[in-house]
């Protein structure tokens, strides 16, 4: 069935540049930038896809279904959506040995737990030094990684811009520090696509995440 858009959604998908979508729950917010995915569709060079970043694997199965019922069998193999520990995991195993000259290893969650409760000291102290000089990532640790490279290597950045052209962020309101790091890199080589809710704030208890995020973007 024919989605019927009014004049500000028609508008959504025409836009050029960067864009942010501001909406409460229900608004539509992943349908409109699941259209604009459509809509951009005809425009990806042969390998190409558009990335899709969400906090939650709930989320992206919410995703994935939207996608099902908006996009085409070929529109869907276009299209990545993965949550930020996926996204950045992956490029960190792929790329991270530009960081410190070594291959990354990943600390997972059973395993740290393990070695925190035989630790004596400081144990975030002691997981961003053996980031730093073992290139061993814990899950916290992985966007701060990914800051780190695509900040410093343009070669990376490049590769990003060239592979995703669009990046669609959803819920952009949470978006921590670090996260906020790779969003800034990333809208200075592609283009940008955020979804945010001024009124939900899920991680407000949190000092990384700020209040003013969605201002930053706008400035």
């Amino acid at each position: 069935m024919p989605i019927e858009l009014d004049e500000k959604r028609e508008a959504i998908l025409s836009a050029e540049g960067h864009i942010l979508v501001l909406g409460g729950p229900g608004a539509g917010k992943t349908t409109i930038a699941l259209l604009k995915a459509k809509a951009l569709f005809p425009q990806l060079a042969p390998g190409q896809k558009l990335l899709f970043l969400s906090f939650s694997r709930a989320a992206v199965r919410q995703v994935l279904k939207g996608c099902q019922a908006l996009l085409t069998s070929e529109e869907r193999r276009a299209i990545e959506v993965k949550t930020y520990h996926a996204f950045c995991m992956e490029l960190l195993q792929s790329h991270g040995k530009l960081l410190t000259g070594r291959s990354v290893s990943i600390l997972f969650p059973t395993q740290e737990r393990l070695e925190k409760a035989r630790f004596v000291g400081d144990w975030d102290e002691e997981r961003r030094r053996q980031a730093q000089d073992e290139a061993r990532y814990c899950f916290d640790l992985f966007a701060r990684g990914v800051a780190d490279l695509i900040e410093r290597s343009s070669k990376v950045r490049e590769l990003l811009a060239a592979c995703y052209p669009t990046i669609i962020v959803d819920e952009f309101q949470d978006t921590d520090d670090e996260q906020w790091r790779i969003v800034r890199q990333l809208a200075s080589v592609a283009r940008v696509f955020c979804l945010a809710d001024r009124d939900q704030r899920i991680f407000d208890y949190r000092d990384d995440i700020d209040p003013r995020r969605i201002e930053s973007f706008q400035d």
